[in-house]
């Protein structure tokens, strides 16, 4: 067994020993993947989803929103400057952060946005060389979780298309046609929507 830490807000998805994902409580949380072969095949080659698991000493935390800008200007819009970037945040905005030890290496937001109930996920960015370690992932399951907590029925953004897929797995699902914004790419309208509580 290896015994993976991660911290967040609230609570975290873990993935037990059968690779079955499952909800964390409190600011700690700790994950254990089953390395042992199973049947000539590890664990997570039976189980894609422990897959998540893989992020070896990343903790994911609330931060200042201030502290997301340098990674999302560096990955998302190297044209404008870190004052342009706060001009766009809304007030309301609760951050998240993925750290490999001291290095932030991914981050994402989310606020109220829209009518009453409608919360939208904005600036998410990994790190080129930690890409496809599943910090991406957490900062948007913790970001899904805190807005889901305080009432969000429906929960959007506008996704870049190569990250299309990161946000399916979420439960994300594609409401547009492909538009492009200026100086930033092509994006799909994306939601997940939830009946009243």
């Amino acid at each position: 067994m290896r015994t993976i830490r991660l911290r967040g807000p609230r609570s975290l998805i873990a993935v037990n020993t059968a690779g079955r994902r499952t909800a964390q409580s409190g600011l700690d949380s700790t994950v254990q993947r089953d390395t042992r072969p199973h049947h000539g095949r590890t664990a997570e080659a039976v189980a894609p989803a422990a897959r998540i698991s893989a992020v070896v000493d990343v903790l994911v935390r609330a931060v200042p929103l201030a502290q997301t800008r340098r990674l999302r200007q560096a990955i998302l819009r190297p044209h404008e400057t870190l004052e342009q970037l706060a001009s766009h945040e809304p007030a309301a905005a609760f951050a998240v952060g993925a750290f490999d030890g001291e290095e932030l290496i991914a981050v994402g937001f989310v606020a109220p946005d829209g009518e009453v109930g409608a919360w939208r996920v904005r600036g998410m960015a990994t790190a080129p060389h930690a890409r496809g370690r599943g910090a991406g992932t957490l900062v948007l399951e913790a970001l899904l979780r805190h807005a889901t907590t305080r009432g969000a029925r429906r929960i959007w953004c506008n996704a870049r298309t190569p990250a299309r897929s990161l946000y399916e797995r979420a439960g994300l699902r594609v409401v547009s046609e492909a538009f492009e914004i200026p100086d930033i790419g092509p994006h799909f309208v994306m939601e997940l929507t939830r009946g009243p509580t």
